[in-house]
């Protein structure tokens, strides 16, 4: 996938905005051109016959940091995520493991130094695509586009998830209210909750 599939510059570090229409979603659908997958330095086998025996082939990619908090990203970090998976399927692919522990986050901006770099600026990427799917693998557009619409509901759920009110005056317990929709107007009233717990709040 990683050396067939994805085009090089999905791993490559860029300067720049590009617009995403979808990623209006949750604010302006401008956002930094960054890099979505990991890098990928190749497929590496033992050289010899006796190495065979006690090695094992190693896919080499890019140290990319640790699964994400989404209890603790910004408004700016969920529209960037969000965005990462309509890129994906304006080049027909489709991830097919949606979950906090396929993305990553590294401090950042990676054209720092090290030493320069924080979680305040955090680099994020993709991974675990071993259930991903090309438009190519179906046979009709209809499969490709439930399949798309049905990971973006997914995407949204996780990064968005459910969003509370801290104080609720004049409104009968559990009120509650969607990110998708009042995020911008509301940011400093809202706390994260997590699916399942919201579930049960319900």
């Amino acid at each position: 996938m990683y050396a067939t599939c994805f085009p090089r510059y999905l791993s490559e570090d860029w300067s720049g905005y590009h617009y995403i229409r979808e990623a209006e979603y949750d604010g302006d659908g401008v956002l930094p051109v960054s890099a979505i997958v990991p890098k990928f330095y190749g497929y590496y086998v033992p050289e010899s016959r006796v190495d065979t025996m006690l090695l094992s082939p190693i896919l080499l990619f890019e140290d990319c940091g640790s699964p994400v908090d989404i209890a603790r990203l910004k408004q700016r970090e969920r529209s960037i995520i969000f965005s990462f998976w309509h890129r994906l399927h304006r080049l027909n692919i489709a991830h097919g493991s949606i979950s906090s522990y396929s993305i990553m986050a590294q401090p950042g901006p990676l054209d720092r130094h090290p030493l320069q770099r924080s979680m305040s600026s955090p680099s994020f990427r993709l991974i675990n695509f071993g259930d991903a799917v090309h438009r190519k693998q179906l046979q009709s557009i209809t499969d490709w586009r439930e399949i798309c619409f049905e990971e973006l509901e997914k995407v949204k759920d996780l990064v968005y998830g459910k969003f509370y009110l801290k104080s609720v005056p004049r409104k009968l317990p559990g009120y509650e209210v969607r990110a998708r929709e009042y995020w911008t107007e509301h940011e400093d009233v809202y706390r994260y909750v997590e699916r399942a717990t919201a579930d049960k709040c319900i």
